[in-house]
């Protein structure tokens, strides 16, 4: 009999037990699983805002110069097979005068002429070796230890003046030679009978700018 009360006993103590430690072993079971499940659990990707592109800077446009009616009509009926290019607008001597580049066939040429339609000089580039012979010598001569550039025969129809244009009989012809040497350019201009027409000068080169990378 107390054999079987002693058993009796320690059962009940074993169930007692068991109620015990079950609620505290699920707790910390349940803490762990809840654990697992916030590390487990990811924050949604949100991407960033596209930086809008900055839009390039538009060119300005180079300014162009209108070439007026009578000077158009006037280098059109002297040079009716040209291409038209540049148009350039500048003052001599109190006039106004425009400067045209012109090309016909492979020559190149520049014109000036006036707003009211009179040529007044025709500069077509050419090779030393059609310059007449004197005036030839005299631009070797003032090549020496120079690059000759280039070298231009300038036709003179008319000469501005104390604000007037005044055409000549017969037009003048002279030869403009362009040269360089270092850092330096320069120009002769001579006759072609070899004379000196204006004299040689030199100057600083004007640098180029490099084309932004």
């Amino acid at each position: 009999m107390s054999r079987t009360r002693w058993m009796l006993l320690a059962v009940v103590m074993a169930i007692g037990l068991a109620l015990v430690v079950s609620p505290a072993l699920a707790a910390k079971a349940g803490g762990k699983k809840g654990k697992k499940n916030k590390s487990t659990t990811s924050t949604p990707y949100t991407p960033s805002p596209a930086t809008p592109e900055t839009p390039a800077t538009p060119e300005t446009p180079k300014a162009t110069v209108e070439l007026p009616e009578a000077a158009a009509k006037a280098v059109k009926d002297a040079f009716p097979n040209a291409t038209l290019g540049e148009v350039k607008a500048e003052e001599e001597n109190g006039v106004k005068m425009f400067e045209v580049k012109l090309k016909v066939g492979e020559a190149e040429m520049e014109v000036g002429v006036t707003a009211d339609g009179v040529i007044t000089v025709v500069e077509t580039a050419i090779d030393l070796k059609d310059v007449p012979e004197a005036a030839a010598a005299a631009i070797k001569k003032a090549a020496e230890g120079a690059e000759l550039k280039k070298v231009e025969k300038e036709e003179i129809r008319a000469e501005a003046k104390d604000a007037k244009v005044t055409k000549l009989d017969k037009a003048k012809i002279v030869f403009d030679a362009q040269l360089a040497k270092g850092d330096q350019c320069g120009k002769i201009k001579v006759a072609d009978d070899g004379k000196v027409v204006e004299e040689l000068q030199w100057q600083a080169a004007e640098k180029k700018e490099e084309a932004p990378k």
